[in-house]
C-alpha cells in the first residue's frame, strides 16, 4: 500500500498544518492508497473519465489523454470536452495500456494523477506515483461506474459536494428517459462490438454500457448473467463463436462498430440476420466515432450529448421490438 504527500500549495485561507477545506484526504484503489495533502493545481488525467469529471468540477487538467483513436478527426479532443475547454489547451498525452508517456507526465510537474476508469498494473501505479499522488481504479480494470468515477475525482479534487451533485444530476437524466420511454420497459437488451472475425464481444450485465441501458428502464438479457459468470475473473466481456450467437437473442440489440468492413461482415452473417432484434428492426448500430466512445463509456460530461443522440434510435428500436 502506498501513501504519498501531493506537492500541491497550502490555501492561503487555511490553518499551517491543512490543505484546505477536505484535505488532507486519502483515496484506496485496487492498487493502493494515496494521501493528497493540498487542493491540487495541477492535474494530470489518464484512462477514460478522469478528464470529463475534473473538467465537469472545474478543474482543467494540465495534460490529458489524447482521444484521437475515439473523436474521427484527429484532434485528439473529444467534442463534449472540446466544448467545456473552449480556448484552453491541454497538453495531450498518447497513452496505451502498456505504454504511459512518464517522461511527458513528469515534465508538466503534476501535483496529482488521475487514472480512475483504466487498466493501470502495479508497475504502472508504482512508476506513476513516484512522479506524484496517483488514484487509479478502484476495482476492476475499466468498469468503474460514470458515478464511481465522478465521486472519487471529486473526493480528491476537494470538491465532494459538487461531485454529489452532479451524480444527482445525472441520475435524474436517466430516470427521465425512463419515465418518458414507457417502451423501455419489459425489453430485453444486450450489447456488443465486432472487432475480429468469426465471433462478437458481448458484454456483461455488470459492464456501464449496459448498466446504463438498464438505468433507462431496459431489462439485461438474463444470458449475460451466465455468460460473466463463466468468464476468468476480471473481465468485462466474452467473445461469442457465431454458432452460439443465437443464444444471446435480445429484444433490442445495440452494437459499435470502428470499422466498415467488420460492420458488413457481422450484418451479413446469416446467424446474425436470423437474430430476432434484426429481423424486427431493433438493432441499433453505432458507427459514430465520438457517440461509439459516449456510450462504451459513459461519464458525467458525456452523458446529456449521448443520450440526446442514442436515444432516439433506442426508442424507435424499442417500439419495433413490439
Amino acid at each position: 500500500m502506498v501513501t504519498l504527500t501531493a506537492c500541491g500549495g497550502e490555501a492561503t485561507d487555511a490553518p499551517v498544518n491543512s490543505g484546505g477545506p477536505g484535505f488532507p484526504v486519502s483515496i484506496a484503489s485496487a492498487l493502493g492508497t494515496t494521501t493528497i495533502s493540498a487542493a491540487p493545481e495541477r492535474v494530470v488525467t489518464l484512462g477514460w473519465g478522469s478528464t470529463e469529471a475534473a473538467i465537469a468540477l472545474g478543474v482543467i487538467p494540465v495534460g490529458m489523454r489524447d482521444m484521437s483513436s475515439n473523436t474521427g478527426t484527429g484532434d485528439g479532443i473529444l467534442p463534449w470536452v472540446q466544448d467545456a475547454l473552449g480556448d484552453q489547451k491541454p497538453e495531450l498525452l498518447t497513452e496505451k495500456s502498456d505504454a504511459i508517456p512518464y517522461e511527458r507526465i513528469a515534465a508538466l510537474r503534476p501535483d496529482l494523477i488521475l487514472s480512475v476508469q483504466s487498466g493501470l498494473t502495479p508497475g504502472q501505479y508504482e512508476k506513476l506515483t513516484q512522479i506524484a499522488p496517483t488514484v487509479a481504479q478502484p476495482g476492476k480494470n475499466w468498469q468503474t461506474s460514470w458515478q464511481d468515477q465522478t465521486t472519487i475525482v471529486g473526493k480528491a479534487l476537494g470538491k465532494s459536494d459538487a461531485a454529489a451533485k452532479l451524480v444527482e444530476q445525472g441520475e435524474k437524466r436517466l430516470a427521465d428517459v425512463k419515465a418518458s420511454h414507457p417502451e423501455f420497459t419489459g425489453k430485453t437488451v444486450a450489447s456488443f462490438s465486432a472487432t475480429a472475425p468469426g465471433s462478437l464481444g458481448y458484454y456483461f450485465d455488470t459492464d456501464p454500457r449496459v448498466q446504463m441501458l438498464a438505468a433507462m428502464g431496459f431489462t439485461p438479457l438474463l444470458a449475460l448473467t451466465a455468460l460473466r459468470e463463466s468468464a476468468p475473473a476480471g473481465k468485462f466481456a466474452a467473445q461469442v463463436s457465431w454458432e452460439n450467437v443465437s443464444k444471446y437473442s435480445a429484444d433490442v440489440l445495440t452494437a459499435w462498430f470502428l470499422e466498415k468492413g467488420m460492420q458488413s461482415d457481422t450484418e451479413s452473417n446469416p446467424t446474425f440476420r436470423n437474430l430476432r432484434a434484426v429481423q424486427r428492426g431493433a438493432y441499433v448500430p453505432v458507427v459514430d466515432p465520438p457517440l461509439v466512445f459516449a456510450v462504451s463509456s459513459p461519464n458525467v460530461l458525456n452523458l446529456q450529448w449521448m443520450l440526446d443522440r442514442f436515444v432516439p434510435q433506442l426508442s424507435k428500436a424499442a417500439k419495433a421490438a413490439g
